[in-house]
């Protein structure tokens, strides 16, 4: 993982109200839930007296509580009860444990992974998708292998063609003539120029002419990605980091083609489908990767046309981003 960023970890709607949610993110077994406030508080999911799962037991008044002897943690993960010790007892600081750093973006739970901080950077995401976009349902699908590998595989322009003939079926039959990456402000941006397989491909000098448009892909890190599959449906990704060879994806398209209320629900349904349908292709495949972690040593053969994965390895191995 890539130290001292937000990364976009659950959707909102997962969180309930007075429920802890369990949950697994980045090799630890966390709980999220929300004070009365409704704003969002997580920590370590185990009690620090006795290692017993603090998601047992719903909240109260901003605390949880341990389901075994009743211990009564604050928002910031302090002991400030023990029942058995009485209402006047004061409380050691060795039962405080740590406490994440969360927040709230357009409708999605950002954790910071790094170390605490008097003030923390700005959450960056897609300008491009604003309220002129409606969208179905967030899905959910977790593939076993690592997010490196996940992120690659809607990096990898080339490939889609060939595992996506329903979904993308404008990329059918075209093959990459070229390739533009540019990595800005913790951002890649990939914009391709595909031509029809019957044309033969001709590499051009000056790609510049691609920026006249936007691009085609473009990543944030560590986790968020869009694809543009037309100026007015865009497929978006969240990575989310379960264990090292375990990662959730976040699914949703965006499109503003329709704009009737009673057809936007008929094109959620259809949306739904092929989200399904697009990532259970992908999945397959993506798992059979091999190391899991694409960071890690590879004898892979990279072409011209992978150019963004070659790209996401080299900023994360130099250390190019901007914490």
């Amino acid at each position: 993982m890539i130290n001292d960023m937000w990364y976009i970890v659950l959707d909102s709607k997962e969180v309930k109200e007075n429920k802890p949610l369990r949950v697994k993110r980045f090799n630890k077994e966390l709980i999220f839930w929300r004070n009365t406030k409704k704003e969002i508080v997580c920590f370590d999911n185990l009690c620090v007296h006795g290692n017993i799962a603090l998601s047992l037991k719903k909240t109260k008044d901003n605390c949880t509580y341990c389901s075994f002897n009743g211990f009564e943690f604050n928002e910031k993960n302090e002991c400030i009860f023990i029942p058995v010790n009485g209402k006047d007892f004061s409380v050691s600081n060795k039962y405080k444990t740590k406490f994440y750093k969360v927040t709230e973006l357009n409708g999605f739970i950002c954790f910071w992974f790094g170390e605490e901080r008097i003030s923390y950077p700005k959450i960056t995401f897609f300008d491009s998708i604003d309220e002129s976009f409606s969208h179905g349902k967030t899905y959910k699908e977790t593939f076993n292998t690592h997010f490196t590998r996940c992120i690659e595989n809607h990096l990898n322009v080339a490939h889609l063609p060939f595992i996506n003939e329903i979904t993308l079926k404008k990329e059918k039959n075209s093959i990459i003539n070229d390739i533009l990456v540019e990595f800005e402000n913790n951002s890649l941006y990939v914009w391709i120029d595909n031509k029809k397989v019957s044309k033969h491909k001709i590499k051009n000098k000056d790609l510049n002419h691609l920026k006249n448009n936007d691009p085609d892909v473009e990543f944030i890190f560590p986790n968020i990605l869009i694809l543009r599959i037309s100026r007015l449906f865009y497929g978006f990704i969240i990575f989310a980091q379960e264990e090292d060879e375990k990662t959730v994806l976040y699914v949703r398209f965006h499109q503003k083609i329709i704009s009737v209320k009673l057809l936007k629900a008929f094109f959620k349904v259809i949306d739904d489908f092929f989200s399904i349908k697009k990532i259970r292709t992908d999945k397959v495949i993506v798992e059979s990767h091999f190391p899991k972690n694409s960071l890690l040593d590879t004898d892979e053969k990279l072409t011209d046309s992978e150019l963004a994965i070659i790209s996401f390895r080299n900023i994360i191995r130099n250390s190019l981003l901007v914490k």
